[in-house]
């Protein structure tokens, strides 16, 4: 058979009477059908891109429902043709809108061909709303497990998996294509939700929760893990899990959020809208996916290469007006599926219901038994934890572990997920991921990384509540398992500086026009969690911990990060009690702990207060009180210094805090008094100030001398008050040398410096709070980082200066040891008596049992330090050996 006859109708109509006919109810397979089948994949494959004719073909002949469908029910018994035809409904299933250019449909050719491929999509969906196609899939997995379930599986049983899973994936998520002809009106998106529901169902109840599970234990698998994760994430992505849990248990659910006022727990409402946000991630993985079939060359959701390079994201199809099923992120949270396809008739009520409970008793058993499985994965895994593709595990984490409020999930189920390791990973991840967001805001980039920064600090936040859960639910019992584990995983979160340092900086950082509320209300409640659960942490046995409180909360004691915080507040009657209250409760040790009641007096923040009291919006008795406090400290502010009150109301809530503060230098300066590094500055400035009658030319010339040198830059950072970012230098330079080094790892590493290391990257130094930020504004700051060797951020093109990639532990324990001497309680790792390095530290291998470090990680921390490749190492040698023998003739020729 030619390929030519596949392009028109007639083409296809032979074909279709070769793969079989329909005798009464019963569907025929014939003889011919697997090289028909054979044959219609591969005019699939080399299709053409601009015209998609095959696709049209198919489209119009409806061959999905009057051949493959039935294909795949009446063909159990030849696995080949099972698979031929997974394998061409995976590819069948891929959304239009990915396949056409925006341009490509201006034409009415192209017009008719998009319909037609909608269509067709629309027909799939149809199909698969009959029962015997989900017994027949359901029963063709089971046998498949059950035919390798002592052996590996063959790759050919894999791809059949991996294309069954793209195959329902696509075709679910096509409900959110409001483009398609089945959701234009009212009555067209009942029917679309009610398929949906009825697929989901009809899977459900034939065992496909307990294939998925079956399936993350498979080491098969591993590399098609993120094909479960996207279904997953389309069958459960508009079900919120307070409500489906409440409607199945008839009762609220223990709240996500702790009051730290000692209030009654209120359950939060609030779930943040991932619709949107996943199917940007969706989207971008069409594009950009360079994960490949090992069967197709297709990417996860079955687009194959020839198709990825037929589009780009710019050129993707435009949604029409009608297509507005992706709410944005701001919109709020989603309406639950239930209320959506729900009926006045008690037949639809039932259903819905049985529905619910279907997709609880999946969800438990998932998060019990096939969460933590995927952890375990991700971190055997030897690829790159930055992957675009694992965005639908990082929707899973914040999802999942949100049903740890239920009693059927224990915390022990997940110690995978709920762990200082996933938590450093994620840190790690969300600040890369921002840094991506902050740098792509003028390429067009920034709605997907912004989506994908929703998801990991949705992740972080549902960690640290689980952990504050169990904190607080079994304190009494110390015996407990879960109540361990979340110490166990507490203490060492307590020592990663990085993750309490993160929220300083996303939240310093908000902008209100282009970020949205519920982002910002994510990372205020995250922070509260993991505040919350650290104090809990401090108060059981008289706990040390490496964290200062006091210290941490002064960083957010800033206009800055009080406007965040204002604006949040401001949507008091959205946010809940539970939100509103952590908000009050940081303003409070803002103004009493760190003594910065200078923070709030902003407008904002005291026409809120108005609302709330104009409002009776009712709040815990302390929260009130702590409110007329405020307004009575600033009207007495204001009666002392009218001007000054003038200036601090009209300031920005933008505005970088400390600026054009007098006196701000000397106190700064009179802190940094008994830093190591000053004495030797003062003791090099008495050499060469000789004059005391010429005092001012003599300062002017010293200035201008000790600007050349690094400890003349040293010396005048100092002089201006940022002796503290000196200090936090030098500490960097020493985390970043204990990664470096092939030691032990009884420490936990900061995540920044050990992902940024493994990973062959140079280390960034974040300026995480306003003050630093404002000393890297600093020339003389500036100028000392360029003697160290650092990297600029104009030289590399990013956001922080930034600890060269190539550089040895040596190198960074040398350079912490010329900003001062190094304290050996400071040090994580052990040295010599005179201060030197150990030198089996640096060419032993690292120590494998480095907890909770992803395989791939480990390997690339083998050996001591990055080694400059051996061409280099040549052409250096080459040099010196050529300078040397021109040296020694020229000493010749002088003889």
């Amino acid at each position: 058979m030619e390929w030519h006859i596949m392009t028109g109708e007639g083409g296809m109509t032979a074909i279709s009477s070769n793969l079989g006919c329909r005798l009464g109810d019963i569907y025929v397979v014939a003889d011919t059908c697997e090289e028909s089948l054979e044959e219609l994949l591969t005019s699939l494959q080399h299709e053409d891109h601009a015209k998609r004719n095959v696709r049209q073909a198919i489209a119009l002949n409806q061959l999905i429902k009057t051949d493959l469908i039935p294909i795949m029910i009446y063909s159990n018994d030849d696995p080949t043709i099972f698979s031929l035809c997974a394998r061409i409904l995976a590819k069948l299933s891929t959304p239009p809108e990915f396949l056409i250019q925006k341009q490509n449909t201006k034409t009415k050719d192209k017009q008719d061909c998009f319909r037609d491929l909608q269509k067709m999509v629309g027909d799939l969906k149809d199909a698969m709303c009959d029962r015997q196609v989900a017994e027949a899939v359901v029963s063709e997995m089971q046998q498949i497990l059950e035919d390798y379930s002592e052996e590996t599986m063959t790759s050919e049983r894999v791809d059949t998996m991996q294309n069954i899973l793209v195959w329902l994936g696509n075709t679910l998520r096509s409900q959110h294509d409001k483009s398609n002809s089945n959701v234009n009106n009212d009555n067209g998106a009942w029917k679309s939700k009610n398929q949906h529901a009825q697929i989901i169902r009809n899977f459900l109840e034939e065992g496909l929760g307990e294939v998925i599970i079956s399936l993350c234990a498979r080491p098969e698998m591993d590399q098609k893990l993120i094909s479960m994760l996207h279904l997953l994430c389309v069958i459960f992505k508009e079900e919120s899990v307070d409500e489906f849990v409440d409607s199945c248990n008839g009762k609220k659910r223990e709240s996500l959020a702790t009051d730290m006022w000692g209030l009654q727990n209120n359950t939060d409402n609030y779930t943040l809208d991932m619709e949107c946000a996943m199917d940007d991630i969706a989207n971008e993985l069409k594009h950009k996916a360079k994960l490949k079939d090992t069967a197709d060359g297709e990417t996860l959701d079955m687009v194959t290469s020839e198709e990825r390079d037929s589009y780009s994201d710019e050129d993707s199809m435009e949604k029409s007006d009608s297509n507005s099923g992706s709410s944005d992120l701001g919109q709020g949270s989603m309406v639950s599926l239930g209320s959506s396809i729900s009926s006045d008739e008690d037949s639809d009520d039932s259903m819905t219901t049985e529905y619910r409970i279907l997709l609880r008793d999946f969800a438990i058993a998932f998060t019990k038994h096939g969460l933590d499985k995927c952890s375990t994965k991700l971190k055997a895994s030897d690829s790159s934890v930055y992957k675009t593709e694992l965005t639908y595990f990082w929707w899973a984490v914040g999802y999942f572990t949100q049903l740890t409020a239920l009693p059927e999930v224990l915390l022990s189920d997940l110690t995978e997920t709920v762990s200082a390791g996933m938590t450093g990973t994620l840190c790690y991840l969300t600040l890369r991921t921002w840094e991506a967001y902050a740098s792509s805001k003028k390429t067009g980039q920034a709605d997907v990384y912004f989506s994908r920064l929703c998801i990991l600090v949705k992740a972080l936040r549902e960690i640290f509540t689980t952990l504050s859960r169990y904190m607080k639910r079994n304190m009494a019992d110390s015996d407990n398992n879960n109540s361990s584990h979340a110490r166990s995983a507490l203490e060492k979160i307590n020592k990663i500086q990085n993750v309490y340092d993160l929220y300083v900086l996303l939240i310093r950082k908000f902008n209100r026009d282009t970020e949205t509320v519920e982002y910002l209300r994510e990372l205020v409640m995250g922070n509260s969690e993991l505040l919350l659960a650290t104090q809990q942490l401090y108060n059981e046995d008289s706990h040390p911990g490496k964290l200062q409180m006091k210290a941490h909360i002064e960083k957010f004691s800033t206009p800055q990060v009080m406007a965040s915080y204002t604006h949040l507040l401001s949507k008091f009657s959205e946010n809940g009690p539970v939100v509103n209250e952590a908000i009050l409760t940081m303003m409070f040790h803002v103004a009493a702990d760190a003594n910065k009641i200078e923070s709030l007096y902003q407008a904002s923040l005291l026409s809120t207060f108005a609302n709330i009291w104009e409002e009776n919006y009712s709040l815990s008795e302390v929260s009130e009180s702590f409110m007329d406090y405020v307004v009575q400290m600033f009207t007495e502010f204001a009666k002392r210094d009218m001007n000054q009150c003038t200036t601090v109301l009209l300031r920005t809530e933008n505005q970088r805090s400390g600026d054009a503060k007098d006196g701000k230098a000397a106190e700064k300066q009179e802190e940094n008094k008994s830093h190591p590094t000053l004495a030797l500055l003062q003791s090099a400035q008495a050499t060469v100030d000789p004059c005391k009658d010429q005092a001012l030319s003599v300062h002017q010339l010293l200035e201008s001398t000790l600007a050349e040198t690094l400890y003349g830059c040293l010396q005048m950072v100092h002089d201006e008050g940022y002796g503290k970012q000196l200090q936090h230098l030098q500490s960097w330079f020493l985390e970043v040398c204990y990664v470096k080094l092939s030691c032990p790892k009884y420490e936990p590493p900061e995540p920044i410096a050990y992902f940024y290391s493994s990973e062959g990257k140079s280390v960034p130094l974040v300026m995480w709070t306003d003050e630093d930020e404002e000393c890297l504004h600093n020339v003389h700051f500036r100028k000392s980082l360029q003697f160290l060797g650092l990297h600029l951020p104009e030289d590399n093109h990013m956001l922080f200066p930034s600890i060269p990639s190539f550089w040895t532990a040596e190198m960074c324990y040398k350079r912490a040891s010329e900003l001062g001497p190094v304290r050996a309680d400071d040090l994580k790792f052990e040295v010599t008596e005179d201060g030197r390095l150990l030198q089996e530290q640096q060419t032993t291998t690292p120590d494998e049992k480095m907890e909770e470090s992803p395989r791939s990680v480990k390997k690339l921390m083998k050996g001591t330090t990055r080694q400059l490749p051996a061409s280099m190492w040549m052409h250096n040698i080459t040099k010196v050996n050529n300078s040397l023998s021109r040296q020694q003739q020229n000493r010749q020729q002088e003889s």
